[in-house]
C-alpha cells in the first residue's frame, strides 16, 4: 500500500532525473509537478502511468506467499554462506525485474506535450526488445546489492536512530546508480547495456554531486 501511495513521487523523480519538459515547465516545484502530471493524465496516465509492470511483480510474489512459497531473501539463516545466497537471490531478482522495471521507467517519462503515454509495445519496439532486458542492468544490480546490503544492517538492530541512520545511507550510496540506470535506459541510443561509470562521470562533470 505504501508503494502504491507513494508511486507519483516516483514518476516525478524519473521526470526529474531525464529533465523531461514536464519538469522544465514546473520547476522542480514538487506541488507544481503534482498537479501538472495530474492534468496531463488525471491517475492512470498520470499519477500512475507505468505502473502496471511492477504492480505484476507485486501481484507474482503475493501469490507466491499464499502459495507457502518463501524467497531466500525471507530466510532469517546467518553467515557467509546465507550472506552469499541473499546477494545472488537480489542478483537473480533484479535481472528477472529489469525488462519491466525499464518498461515501467519508459512509460513514466512525459514526452513532449501530450499525456498519453505510447503503449509498452510501442515503447518497447523503439528501445528494441533485447535492449529492454539489458538497458541498466549493470546500475540496477549494483543499486539493488548496496540497498540489500544497507537493509541487511538495519535489520541487526532496533536501535531507531541507527535505523532511521542505516535507511538514509541506503538511499545516499544507491541513489547515485538509480539515476544512471534512469538516465540509460531514457538515453542509451545504440548500446546494449550503457555505461553506468560513463554516466556517473558525465553527469558529475555536468551537474555536480546534486
Amino acid at each position: 500500500m505504501y508503494a502504491f501511495l507513494t508511486y507519483p513521487l516516483d514518476v516525478i523523480k524519473t521526470n526529474r532525473i531525464v529533465g523531461s519538459q514536464l519538469t522544465r515547465e514546473a520547476g522542480e516545484n514538487l506541488p507544481r509537478e503534482l498537479v501538472s502530471v495530474y492534468e496531463r493524465g488525471t491517475m492512470q496516465a498520470g499519477f500512475y502511468r507505468g505502473l502496471a509492470p511492477i504492480a505484476f511483480f507485486v501481484g507474482a510474489r503475493g501469490v507466491a506467499s499464499q502459495l507457502g512459497i518463501r524467497s531466500p531473501l525471507e530466510s532469517s539463516s546467518a553467515g557467509s554462506a546465507a550472506w552469499l545466497q541473499s546477494h545472488v537471490a537480489v542478483a537473480v531478482a533484479t535481472v528477472a525485474m529489469n525488462p519491466l522495471i525499464n518498461l515501467s521507467t519508459m512509460k513514466q517519462i512525459f514526452r513532449g506535450t501530450g499525456s498519453e503515454p505510447l503503449s509498452y509495445s510501442k515503447l518497447a519496439a523503439e528501445a528494441g526488445m533485447a535492449r529492454v532486458f539489458t538497458l541498466g542492468i549493470t546500475a540496477h544490480l549494483v543499486r539493488n546489492a548496496l540497498l540489500w546490503q544497507t537493509i541487511s544492517l538495519y535489520d541487526q538492530t532496533s536501535f531507531e536512530p541507527a535505523q532511521f541512520l542505516f535507511g538514509l545511507g541506503a538511499l545516499l550510496v544507491s541513489h547515485p546508480f538509480e539515476v544512471a540506470r534512469v538516465l540509460i535506459v531514457n538515453g542509451e541510443k545504440s548500446g546494449m547495456f550503457g555505461s553506468t561509470s560513463a554516466t556517473l562521470k558525465t553527469l558529475y562533470a555536468s551537474e555536480g554531486i546534486a
